[in-house]
Formats: structure tokens, C-alpha cells, sequence
């Protein structure tokens, strides 16, 4: 949804979805599947990946993309995307069978990105997960793939570093790398229900597999907890657990609460206190104490969703920000300072007044919401808030369960109350000097360019 000026100093947090800061992040013109964070040229920024194939770099304070899309190879879905660092430069990282590697230093003072460079993963299987990180002086890529392996690649040169890690009976799905004992390590999780720690300086393993989970492990981060080197790992059992490096033990009870598989986690400490944080199907991210595993707060939720397939942490002006990527093609950020302020419950409504008429910037499309909601199948609807951006209609009693009054539209149909634009101009690639933001409207459109059925209303608690 291009033409909306926008920072984060505008104060845009609508509470009622868990101090979120709108606009979001992709839409239908620059869809979002996954997403990592860092820093390009000194600024924070989240470096996306989307199914229409192409990377992109977006900047946290502005929500706006940074210089053009990186193109590269790509056939088959996104899976996987790492942001690392090349001889001290930032560098993006996909896992979609074989590696894409771009420089990012500079990109958005140039017209044209920079070249990719592949990695050819001729094993059999493809590769599914990335992260990155340094062994000795070389900077690396270390990747879970179908073949049941977790191999190390030198981003450098795009070779393997060692043999193949081997020991997992399954897809390996999830990869983190950190330091233990001040050696370099990679925590991985699999479809065979474990999670899995490498010595990767000896290229091997580093202790017994860290079992518990009951289903498969889609999501491992590692940190520090009080001094202490641990990994956090999410599975598609619902269900979260902390683990002590050294040792492999649990740490605390089994963190319970989500009602969907985890598909991601990160674990970050503002302000020093060690927080767990996690994205699931269930359209929800959570934040846990790593302390006590205790949730904190109210669950981060947006009825606009459809699961939340990854998540990453950043700082921004030394605060921080999750970002978490939906199953629509958006990537929402949240305020974990006004979140950790709001406690358990949430106001019920974000706008001090709603407006009676609002014009859909995609189609044109004009809506009158001054009388009763009732689509054309009979639904009766309400009118319950607006972001700034777009209304926000339920069919329900919760008003925290609020969908795009234009998706609303498209999915059921609001004939009596819109009166139809123009059609919608053509999608204008995005340039350096001027690098449009897309928010959490349109939708209507997305779903009309990917041909989607309809389907029933999602809500979420």
C-alpha cells in the first residue's frame, strides 16, 4: 500500500494487537514469508524473503524497503534466511535447496543489487535451514537439509568445510550457531523429535541428543541465560524448552501456551532480563521468561494473520522490537517496551474516533461505515477499530479479533455499503529515491492476485 508517510516517532502502536507498530512490513506487491535482522550501512534493518522469490531489505525505523530487490535462482519455496557478516560486511544468506549469498553493504545507494553468488548443494536432498556465524577467521553458513545432514560451508569460497554431521534420522529442520567453552557450535533440531549439538572446530558431536519433544523440532535459537550457554527449541508439539548446554539438561519447566506448532523462536535480553520469544501456527508470538518460563503478557496477535511462520529480535535506538512474519505476505513489528507495559490485558479499542468513510488505496474502492455492517451472505458484522490505516470489522463478540474491512469485502461482500474505484494502477517497481511502504491494507488484492478460494473467518484468541 504505497503513499503512506510513516516512522515509528509517529507513534503509530495500535494496543489492542500487543502494541504493534503499523504499517507492516511487505504486501501484495513485495510479499514477506521469513525474516532475519541486522545491520546494512550502520542502520537496523530486516532482511526479508517472500514467495515471489526475491530478498529485501526494509529499515525498522522507517518500514520502508531499502533500494531494489535481490534476485536470484529459486524454483521451489523459501525455507530458510540468515543474515551474516563476510570479512566484517553485512551478507543475506537463503537456504532453498542450494545457498544464495548477497553483499548488502551499500545497497541502497545503488540502482542495481549485487550479483548473487550459489552454493550448489549437489547431495542428495535439498537444503532447508541456514544460520550463520564464524569458525576461527573463516565466516560460514552451517544448513539442515532433507538428506539428514548438517554441513558447514565457507562463505568465502562457497566450499565445504569438513565432512557431513551426521546423526540425525530425520529432515533436519532448524539451525543455530553459537559458542560453548569458547568453540564454535551449531544447535539443530529435526523431524526425528530431537535437538542436536555439534562441535564444529572438532566436526562433530558434542554430547547425547536433547530429547522431550513429542513430535517434530521446527525452531532452535541459542543465547546466554545468567552467563550460561543455552539453546531454546520449538516443535510442532505446541510446546517450548530451554536447554543447558554444558550439561544438555532441561533448564525449567516445559513452556506451554500455544495451541499451534512453533514454527520459530529467538531469545534476546533487554535491558538485561533474558526473554524467549516464539512464533506459532496458532496466528500468535509469545514472550517467555527464560528465568522461570513464565509467559509474559498477553500473547502478540493480529486477527489479520494466518500463522506466524518466523520471528526475529532487534534493537532500534537501543529498544526493542520483534518482527514477526505472517502467512500473508506481511512482516508485523511489535513494541516490547509498550507491550511489557501493558501487562495481561489490553485496551479494547485503539482509535479515539472512527471515521465514517474510508477509500481503499489499492482499488479505490470507498466504504461507508456508518450504518450496520452486513455482508451478502447475511453475516451481521461490526465496526470495531481503526489502525491508522485501515478499519478493522469482526463477526464476533471480541473486538481484539478484527480483519481488513477491504478482506472483509473481497471474502464475503459488503455490496450495500461500497461504492467501487477505479481500477488499480499497475505496480511500479520500487526505486532508491523513492521506496514506498505497504501496510497492513490491500488484502483484497493479494488474494485476488494469488487466486485464492474463499474460506472461513480467522480468528484468533
Amino acid at each position: 500500500m504505497p503513499g503512506y508517510p510513516h516512522s515509528e516517532s509517529d507513534g503509530f502502536v495500535p494496543l489492542p494487537f500487543g502494541a504493534q507498530i503499523v504499517p507492516a512490513l511487505g504486501g501484495p506487491g513485495a510479499p514477506v514469508r521469513v525474516v532475519d535482522c541486522g545491520l546494512v550501512d550502520g542502520r537496523p534493518v530486516v532482511i526479508s524473503d517472500g514467495p515471489d522469490h526475491l530478498v529485501r531489505l526494509w529499515d525498522l525505523a522507517s518500514h520502508r524497503q531499502i533500494g531494489p530487490p535481490l534476485e536470484g535462482e529459486s524454483s521451489i519455496s523459501v525455507w530458510s534466511l540468515a543474515f551474516g557478516t563476510l570479512d566484517g560486511r553485512p551478507v543475506a544468506v537463503r537456504g532453498h535447496g542450494d545457498l544464495t549469498i548477497w553483499e548488502l553493504t551499500g545497497h541502497g545507494r545503488t540502482e542495481r543489487p549485487a550479483e548473487p553468488r550459489y552454493v550448489r548443494y549437489n547431495a542428495r536432498g535439498s537444503i532447508y535451514a541456514v544460520a550463520c556465524g564464524v569458525l576461527g577467521e573463516r565466516s560460514i553458513a552451517v544448513t539442515g537439509a532433507y538428506d539428514r545432514t548438517v554441513r558447514v560451508w565457507d562463505l568465502a569460497d562457497g566450499t565445504p568445510v569438513g565432512a557431513p554431521l551426521t546423526g540425525h534420522e530425520s529432515v533436519v529442520r532448524a539451525v543455530a550457531v553459537g559458542v560453548l567453552a569458547q568453540r564454535t557450535i551449531a544447535v539443530t533440531g529435526g523431524e526425528d523429535n530431537t535437538v542436536r549439538v555439534w562441535d564444529l572446530s572438532k566436526g562433530g558431536r558434542h554430547g547425547r541428543p536433547l530429547t522431550g519433544h513429542t513430535e517434530p523440532v521446527r525452531a532452535v535459537a541459542v543465547g546466554m541465560l545468567d552467563g550460561r550457554p543455552v539453546a531454546v527449541s520449538g516443535s510442532d508439539d505446541h510446546t517450548l524448552r530451554l536447554w543447558d548446554l554444558p550439561t544438555g539438561r532441561q533448564i525449567g519447566p516445559t513452556m506451554t501456551g500455544h495451541t499451534g506448532a512453533v514454527r520459530s523462536v529467538a531469545l534476546a535480553a533487554p535491558d538485561g532480563v533474558p526473554i524467549i520469544i516464539s512464533g506459532s501456527s496458532d496466528y500468535s508470538v509469545r514472550v517467555w521468561d527464560a528465568r522461570t518460563g513464565e509467559q509474559i503478557g498477553m500473547p502478540l496477535t493480529d486477527g489479520r494473520t494466518l500463522g506466524i511462520d518466523s520471528v526475529a529480535y532487534s534493537l532500534l535506538g537501543g529498544r526493542p522490537r520483534v518482527v514477526a512474519a505472517d502467512g500473508y505476505g506481511f512482516a508485523r513489528i511489535w513494541n516490547l517496551d509498550a507491550h511489557r507495559a501493558m501487562g495481561p490485558g489490553s485496551p479494547t479499542r485503539y482509535a479515539a474516533e472512527l471515521p465514517g468513510t474510508w477509500t481503499d488505496p489499492d482499488s479505490g474502492d470507498v466504504y461507508d461505515l456508518t450504518g450496520p455492517l452486513v455482508d451478502d451472505e447475511g453475516g451481521e458484522w461490526k465496526y470495531v477499530d481503526f489502525d491508522g490505516f485501515e478499519p478493522l470489522v469482526t463477526d464476533t463478540d471480541d473486538p481484539r479479533l478484527g480483519l481488513s474491512v477491504a478482506f472483509a469485502h473481497y471474502e464475503w461482500g459488503f455490496s450495500d455499503i461500497v461504492t467501487p474505484g477505479p481500477p488499480a494502477p499497475a505496480f511500479t517497481p520500487i526505486t532508491t529515491e523513492e521506496c514506498p511502504s505497504w501496510g497492513p491494507a490491500g488484502a483484497s488484492a493479494a488474494m485476488a492476485a494469488e487466486g485464492r478460494e474463499r474460506r472461513p473467518p480467522v480468528h484468533v484468541l
